[in-house]
């Protein structure tokens, strides 16, 4: 119990310098991070161990005070009034994101589309004319329609689950501790742990974000779902870790200096609730090409339409490269062991990807029929085996030319085409096939078209 009948102000303060340094040091690395510099990485990595140092060393001092008798009941008092003003900020906090979101889909997105009176079809001239509005967007080959919503019974329901189950087994805690019982307070605060939200929100997070959404304006990135639900998960991974503490702090011998018990529990009661600091966790990388292994088409090129024969299949044009992911590589005159290299590769590479092979298309492009001899088109049943006059194949093979323009000059490469037919990544044939297997089953699992 405190002793004192004063209100306790501490004589030095050097931990907010130190974490002014933190913070600033940590900015500081981060930004040069997003900016592609080097010098970033270690500065970022200090920043982040200064601030640590700085809640160690901080909250310790804090915890010996209190328990040398410093504080009154007055402070106390400011100490749970902080706290509250602290959640009440997190409530405000979510509330901008999701009001920000509520004005885009209800007056920003028609607005843009010339929806609605006043200014709002100059506005759709000036900013994007020809733009139509419909949520959600589907990527970059155009606007709404194709993404097909989580069903409720899968991992929603689980999260929910996990969510009521943490909420009574935190509670259960909480009430061991008002009791005194630790080792019990200790069980059923590991089992709110346990319960698994950390793995299950880093998977929802994973399922629900789709890098490739660049069409929208930057701000709309910023406000959609899969945006809200890295910040939210960031903010429950910070719940957990901080509830990790009073773990450690219930037992004397690993904490000495902490008497954590039916009295003094404040921290532990409104742990779960502040988790507002995490917005600065949450990375934004909106640029795709830093973790693909593949050469990024950035933006990605929508093919013009073609006509082009299929063997022995009909007319091939742009309609036959839309509704699933396609691989094309491109025969120049006989296939020689680069080209069967190619075909081998994508071909192991759709057959890896399992369950979502029928989501993966292979074609081919060669002028004469009898460029592909038959003991390899033997080999790789399924191929889509396209050829058409030198005209032709000319028109198709310029697009390609033009959409790596910027890209380092290759032969024989493979393309990645998205199921909306925008040509959008290329693989150099002496590239590692490992690599473009898991571009795809990153694009896989993230598409909610093909």
């Amino acid at each position: 119990m405190s002793t004192a009948t004063e209100y306790y102000v501490p004589h030095a303060a050097k931990w907010p310098i130190v974490g002014s340094i933190g913070l600033a040091t940590f900015f500081y690395g981060f930004a040069n991070m997003l900016n592609g510099y080097s010098i970033g990485k270690p500065f970022f990595i200090a920043g982040i161990v200064i601030m640590v140092i700085m809640m160690i060393g901080w909250f310790g001092d804090v915890i010996r005070e209190s328990e040398s008798g410093m504080y009154s009941g007055q402070v106390d008092t400011s100490f749970r009034m902080g706290m509250m003003w602290f959640i009440f900020s997190e409530v405000m906090f979510f509330a901008a994101f999701f009001g920000a979101l509520f004005y885009a889909r209800t007056f920003a997105g028609p607005w843009l589309a010339g929806d609605g009176g006043g200014g709002a079809p100059m506005t759709n001239v000036i900013l994007w004319d020809g733009f139509g509005y419909s949520w959600p967007n589907n990527g970059p080959a155009g606007i709404g329609g194709d993404y097909v919503p989580m069903g409720w019974f899968g991992l929603p329901l689980l999260n929910t689950l996990i969510l009521l189950a943490s909420g009574v087994t935190v509670t259960i805690a909480h009430h061991a501790i008002q009791a005194g019982d630790r080792k019990k307070m200790v069980r059923w605060l590991l089992a709110t742990v346990a319960l698994g939200f950390l793995p299950s929100k880093g998977y929802t997070i994973g399922e629900s974000f789709d890098k490739t959404q660049e069409q929208w304006p930057k701000v709309i990135q910023y406000l959609d779902y899969p945006r809200m639900a890295d910040v939210l998960g960031a903010s429950v991974i910070e719940g957990v870790v901080q509830l990790d503490n009073p773990i450690g702090t219930a037992y004397p011998k690993l904490w000495k200096p902490v008497a954590f018990g039916p009295e003094k529990h404040i921290g532990y009661a409104l742990q779960w609730f502040a988790v507002a600091l995490t917005l600065l966790m949450v990375k934004d990388d909106p640029n795709i090409s830093s973790s693909t292994h593949g050469e990024l088409i950035h933006p990605a090129v929508p093919l013009e339409p073609f006509v082009l024969e299929e063997v022995s299949a009909g007319q091939f044009n742009e309609e036959s490269l839309t509704g699933v992911w396609s691989m094309l590589t491109v025969s120049d005159g006989p296939c020689d062991e680069v080209c069967q290299k190619n075909l081998y590769h994508m071909r192991q590479v759709r057959l890896s990807v399992a369950q979502n092979m029928d989501r993966v298309q292979r074609v081919i492009l060669i002028e004469n029929n009898d460029d592909l001899p038959e003991e390899v088109r033997l080999q790789h049943e399924g191929l889509r085996i396209v050829s058409g006059s030198t005209e032709q194949l000319s028109f198709l093979l310029d697009q390609i030319k033009r959409a790596e323009s910027e890209l380092p000059l290759v032969s024989q490469a493979i393309y990645l085409i998205d199921p909306n037919g925008n040509l959008m990544m290329r693989f150099a044939n002496d590239q590692d096939p490992k690599g473009m297997l898991k571009d795809l089953k990153h694009l896989l699992k993230v598409s909610r078209i093909g």
